[in-house]
């Protein structure tokens, strides 16, 4: 059963949240589930793949080693697709990515910018020997606006310059079990979607479509 129908008051949260990662406690549940929220390009391949991958490259800063996250979807293998996370010692998001990250399997939730919820998987998480199971000393940094630029422009370049090795290390994130289905037909007819001058009244749309463009 689909996510928004099962706990309708994240519905609101979705429809707020810009787009990335978003850790939610659904219900009584002791573990957090993960909405991915982003293009529908990226869902896709996740689906394709039956999996996507988590990277936590072992960054230098100024005063110690840090770390954020990358997480990709591999509609090409060198340049997948990405979603950049900074992560902060300080805020309460970045804490709950964390523990998530450290669960051995996590239900995750995928919505495009649309909120239409298209595919939800129980699935494992596999530490191939990413900074959070290594050696080195990681803190988090403190927040702060400039901080949040500088960590987007180190992780853009690092990804881009990854190795085989930073693959190999990567949390792979692999689909055991579904949790709702996954061929899915969108009939939108709400008035905030539809209700502009020339629209139709509606829209539909699919994951997958057998004529593009």
């Amino acid at each position: 059963m689909r996510l928004t129908v099962l706990y309708p008051e994240v519905k609101a949260q979705i429809a707020q949240f810009a787009g990335g990662l978003m850790p939610v406690r659904l219900g009584d549940d002791e573990q957090l589930s993960l909405v991915v929220k982003t293009q529908k390009e990226a869902i896709l391949a996740a689906q394709m793949h039956g999996l996507f991958a988590f990277y936590l490259p072992a960054l230098p800063s100024s005063s110690c080693t840090t770390t954020s996250l990358i997480t990709a979807f591999f509609d090409d293998d060198d340049e997948p697709l990405t979603i950049r996370t900074p992560l902060f010692g300080d805020d309460a998001f970045s804490q709950d990515i964390i523990e998530i990250l450290k669960y051995d399997e996590v239900s995750v939730y995928f919505f495009d910018e649309h909120n239409y919820e298209w595919m939800s998987f129980r699935t494992a998480l596999k530490d191939n020997g990413s900074c959070l199971v290594g050696d080195d000393d990681i803190y988090l940094l403190g927040y702060h606006p400039e901080t949040v630029k500088c960590i987007h422009t180190v992780l853009n370049d690092w990804f881009g310059a990854r190795t085989t090795e930073d693959d190999e290390r990567a949390i792979q994130a692999i689909f055991k079990e579904s949790l709702s289905p996954s061929d899915l037909f969108v009939l939108d007819v709400t008035r905030e979607m539809n209700g502009y001058q020339g629209g139709a009244g509606f829209r539909h749309d699919t994951l997958t479509r057998t004529d593009p463009g």
